[in-house]
């Protein structure tokens, strides 16, 4: 979620050629609209204006903190990596009107950004599959793929 956030001031994923692949052409080209533009600002100023609620502006300034968040997330999951901790896979992406976060796109991310934390890729597949629906009760009919 935390690198999700990063794509309400960085339009630049608009013209990431995967995110053809994961929402239809007709929203990227609606994204990429002055009114599109004008709501992304308006979520943009949203989150600056919180910020400034939450944080001095003598403690972090808005541009750090943008840095700083998503390096803590990678040692977060560095240390989930070393102490082993349960893993569940999800999508908590920013959106709203002229937001550009998608759950398709920022799951792939997410599964990179994990490799690049350490984490092996068959515990984020189990993280996806069977721990999410071990999570939700939902093993008996969900999570896993079973030979016929």
């Amino acid at each position: 979620m935390v690198f999700g956030e990063l794509s309400i001031f960085d339009r630049s994923l608009l013209d990431d050629l995967r995110l053809t692949e994961a929402v239809p052409h007709a929203l990227i080209a609606y994204l990429k609209t002055d009114e599109a533009k004008a709501s992304a600002q308006a979520l943009a100023d949203q989150y600056r204006h919180a910020f400034a609620a939450l944080y001095p502006p003598a403690s972090m300034d808005f541009a750090t903190a943008m840095a700083v968040f998503p390096a803590r997330t990678t040692a977060t999951l560095r240390l989930v990596r070393e102490e082993n901790v349960k893993l569940l896979f999800g999508s908590d992406t920013p959106s709203g009107d002229g937001g550009i976060g998608n759950p398709g796109l920022n799951g792939r991310f997410e599964v990179s950004r994990l490799v690049e934390a350490g984490l092996r890729p068959a515990r984020i597949l189990r993280a996806a599959t069977l721990d999410n629906a071990l999570a939700f009760g939902l093993a008996k009919d969900l999570g896993t793929i079973l030979a016929q």
